[in-house]
């Protein structure tokens, strides 16, 4: 398995979307992917200080991964609405991209959770209890949320349904 480092560039919270386009471009070509997830972003507003080349790198890779497999993106933990369209969380905001809320442990959205119209699903994201990491022959495990992990749960699922219908012959 081959794994990518997304290298900070200002702060923990930017990427460089160049190798991430790479990245989707690896994950279909080479790999086979069928869903991808990606927990990760930036508001449009931060998205649209990346050089044009940058960004239709991107969205370049973006398209050609949804020709054969299903791209999954977290819609953000900001608790902004969509109404501003500099607070769109990106790739998340990209069309044709699976984006995800984050649905908390009442069934309603989690305050934390950016939403609106431009994003496509809501699904559990509250205190879920997950791996984190491995110490001294130890699990390491925690409740943690946010639509990261709501992503996640969403590509789970939608490779299951994949699966299912592969199996199916449909």
């Amino acid at each position: 398995m081959v794994k990518f480092r997304l290298q900070p560039i200002q702060s923990r919270n930017t990427f460089d979307f160049t190798v991430l386009a790479k990245a989707l471009d690896w994950a279909v070509d080479k790999a086979g992917a069928s869903v991808i997830n990606m927990s990760l972003g930036r508001s449009k507003k931060d998205y649209d200080t990346l050089s044009s080349a940058v960004r239709s790198t991107f969205e370049v890779a973006i398209a050609k991964a949804n020709t054969k497999s299903v791209v999954v993106a977290a819609a953000g933990n900001e608790a902004k609405p969509d109404t501003n369209l500099n607070d769109i969380f990106y790739p998340a905001g990209l069309e044709g991209v699976v984006s995800v809320m984050n649905q908390g442990k009442d069934g309603n959205l989690y305050s934390k959770s950016n939403y609106g119209l431009s994003y496509s699903l809501c699904a559990p994201g509250e205190s879920i209890y997950t791996a984190n990491g491995y110490s001294a022959n130890t699990s390491l495990y925690h409740e943690t949320g946010g639509t990261s992990i709501a992503a996640s749960m969403v590509s789970f699922g939608t490779a299951l349904l994949k699966l299912r219908m592969q199996i199916e012959g449909r």
